[in-house]
């Protein structure tokens, strides 16, 4: 099976941590024995524009080496920074792209190309692919759909045209494919292929001690991680507020807050203004590498996000033996059983997580007996292998149809 996978999100010596999940998910496409290219494409950055922060990085990264693992190319396409630019991006990248495959197929007669997100890389390949006769799967992420579907217009319209036009659809969880079907208007074919773990590097840790001595965290402290963009959207402001309720009662507990975001500097001032500031630690973004071992040297994972599609966060949290503080959207009830091996809290409920917080850290037991949980269900579930075999079955129907 020869595959093109197109995707905006790919890691680089730029942005290490950029779409991870999809250059995880072509190695083990590749260790099952596909042949596959990967083509990341990037907004183009005039000079003028480069002086914004958002341009800057599309031109950061146009220039970045890429990871050493197989064929790739990070082609630049126009894309206008405008709400109207964001809805045409994917008729821009498709007139960039076309040729780009054209060109490819001579040499990589490829049987399928795969999209990851639906706009504006779903778009663009559901356009190249009708142009050269091939199938295109398009999988869907989260963001790519939530937010879409809350606003009408252009952007929606081309959502559900996608939708309704791709040879397979797949979603990261059923929530995600629920939610594909209602924004299509009809019982649209959407398959769930959950995303793997790899669980060779988000493994339980064998000495904590040593581990925190060498990441610079206490010993004795009960460390509840936060991993991801720290911005409102992912509950970080309930999360401040409840680590200032928990922190009294529990004088032990410890807040790690793992990435950067436009909320960090405030809820470290709010934190500092409480006293607290001993007890946060914030290293920043951090490399894949680098956040496993925050997780394996951590007591607990809190994710209080408002949406979601099936969080990795939260997925390599738990094969680290974490037991997770989340919040039941998107499909994290697929994988969470409150009590059993996570515990689930409303979204925007400061009250209800510091009454979380508290009750993990206050009891090793209960810590040990979810995070030992939360393990077996991503040994049981959650395999890139498992990954790569439900993905490789999709290609094979949708060329069987084809030809």
């Amino acid at each position: 099976m020869r595959v093109v996978v197109i995707s905006h999100g790919y890691p680089s010596s730029v942005d290490p941590t950029a779409g991870i999940f999809i250059h995880q998910h072509v190695a083990a496409l590749r260790r099952a024995g596909a042949e596959v290219q990967v083509l990341s494409p990037v907004p183009w950055a005039p000079g003028p524009l480069r002086a914004h922060a958002r341009w800057g990085r599309y031109a950061a990264l146009a220039e970045a080496a890429p990871l050493p693992d197989g064929p790739f190319e990070r082609p630049a396409y126009l894309h206008a920074p405008t709400a109207l630019g964001n809805a045409a991006a994917g008729f821009a990248l498709a007139a960039r792209l076309l040729p780009l495959l054209r060109a490819r197929r001579r040499s990589f007669p490829f049987d399928v190309l795969h999209a990851h997100t639906l706009t504006p890389d779903g778009l663009a390949a559901w356009l190249c692919a009708r142009a050269l006769n091939v199938p295109v799967v398009v999988s869907i992420r989260g963001s790519d759909l939530h937010v879409v579907a809350e606003h009408a217009g252009a952007r929606l319209a081309l959502t559900r045209r996608v939708l309704l036009g791709a040879d397979a659809v797949t979603a990261v969880s059923a929530e995600l494919a629920r939610e594909a079907r209602r924004v299509a208007g009809r019982d649209v074919d959407v398959r769930v292929v959950y995303n793997g773990v790899d669980t060779d590097r988000f493994r339980p840790c064998t000495d904590r001690a040593a581990l925190r001595d060498a990441l610079g965290l206490p010993r004795g402290a009960v460390l509840a991680l936060f991993v991801g963009r720290v911005e409102p959207e992912k509950g970080v402001d309930e999360l401040f507020g409840a680590f200032e309720r928990a922190a009294p009662g529990v004088p032990d507990l410890h807040l790690v807050l793992v990435g950067a975001g436009p909320s960090l500097d405030g809820g470290l001032a709010r934190l500092a203004r409480a006293g607290l500031s001993q007890r946060v630690h914030a290293p920043g973004r951090l490399a894949h590498a680098q956040v496993a071992a925050m997780m394996q040297a951590c007591d607990l994972l809190v994710l209080p996000s408002w949406a979601e599609g099936m969080p990795n966060v939260m997925l390599e949290a738990m094969a680290c033996g974490l037991p997770p503080i989340v919040t039941p959207v998107g499909g994290v009830p697929e994988v969470i059983v409150d009590g059993a091996n996570g515990c689930l809290v409303p979204p925007r409920a400061p009250d209800a997580l510091a009454a979380a917080l508290s009750a993990l850290a206050t009891s090793v037991e209960r810590r040990e007996r979810l995070g030992r949980a939360a393990l077996a269900a991503i040994l049981e579930r959650f395999s890139w292998e498992r990954n790569a075999r439900e993905t490789l079955a999709v290609y094979a129907r949708v060329a069987r149809r084809s030809a």
